[in-house]
């Protein structure tokens, strides 16, 4: 009998694995830009947007909405500054584009003294979505418990307060994207 019978059957089937790995140096595409802050001490934001995710799932609103999103956040936080209508900011402003998840991984391996300096990392995914017909949302992950932060709290209340107040879209629709929104404590 095979494992199927056995769930077939309503029983309960535990399974185990042995799976053997290996690390392989290799190359990744992954671009960065910043905004430098005026306070190296105060720590740093990272703005994420993925590419590509793999070669079999290429599309503009899934890869590219969300690269656009942040280049142009980004161009226009410095041409603001540039100008003189926005003070520098005092914390570094970082934008990161690669590869889905292995891009922002393979970017904090590569610069592991940003660790202790990164306060949030906000992850911008597929911003370009029509939320009613891809039933899109805002995501939030907090902290883990073990790693507790105050950013925990103030997100959350803020999401809080924008859910209790009516933004809307020129479309009509509440405003929110599919934005993932990863907070790591300092």
């Amino acid at each position: 009998m095979n494992w199927r019978d056995y769930i077939d059957r309503g029983q309960k089937v535990v399974l185990k694995a042995h799976v053997q790995t290996k690390t392989y140096p290799g190359r990744m595409n992954v671009i960065s830009a910043s905004i430098p802050g005026t306070d190296p001490n105060s720590g740093e934001l990272i703005a994420v947007a993925h590419a590509y995710e793999t070669i079999a799932t290429p599309g503009a609103n899934d890869n590219c909405t969300g690269v656009a999103t942040i280049l142009e956040v980004g161009r226009t936080l410095t041409h603001l500054i540039k100008n003189g209508d926005l003070p520098q900011p005092k914390r570094t402003i970082r934008f990161v584009w690669g590869p889905e998840m292995s891009g922002s991984t393979a970017f904090m391996n590569k610069h592991p003294e940003l660790q202790d300096r990164l306060l949030a990392a906000l992850n911008f995914d597929m911003t370009g979505a029509n939320l009613k017909l891809t039933d899109g949302y805002l995501r939030m992950k907090m902290t883990p418990d073990s790693l507790p932060s105050y950013l925990n709290d103030l997100i959350g209340n803020m999401l809080q307060f924008v859910d209790q107040t009516e933004i809307r879209t020129q479309q009509g629709i509440t405003a929110s994207s599919t934005t993932a929104c990863a907070l790591l404590p300092r």
